[in-house]
Formats: C-alpha cells, sequence, structure tokens
C-alpha cells in the first residue's frame, strides 16, 4: 500500500489546488505524505496495520 505521494510543480493541481503560499510550502518541503482514505490516515497515524498497540503521552 503506497501511503504518501510528492507534492510537485506535475501534480495535478484541480485535484489539490492550495492556495499559492501554501503550495510553495508544500513544494519545498523535505517529506509530505497525502492519504487517499481514512483506514491510510488511521494506519500512519497509528504505525500500520499490523501494530496491536501504540503510546499515547
Amino acid at each position: 500500500m503506497k501511503l504518501g505521494i510528492c507534492f510537485n510543480a506535475s501534480m495535478n493541481r484541480q485535484k489539490y489546488n492550495p492556495p499559492a503560499e501554501a503550495a510553495d510550502i508544500l513544494t519545498h518541503c523535505k517529506r509530505l505524505t497525502i492519504v487517499s482514505t481514512t483506514d491510510e490516515l488511521i494506519d500512519l497515524a497509528c504505525g500500520g496495520p499490523n501494530i496491536n498497540y501504540f503510546e499515547v503521552a
């Protein structure tokens, strides 16, 4: 399962159409993950589908 994509100048700006200032920040960030589903977001936040526990601090 691929959880992330790169935000760059060749992306479809109709799907991800942030304001110019946000687009500049996203274009120059070192790492960006955009998830497509709620399940992907939960897996990313909780360490993946094979993790049975996680620490909340």
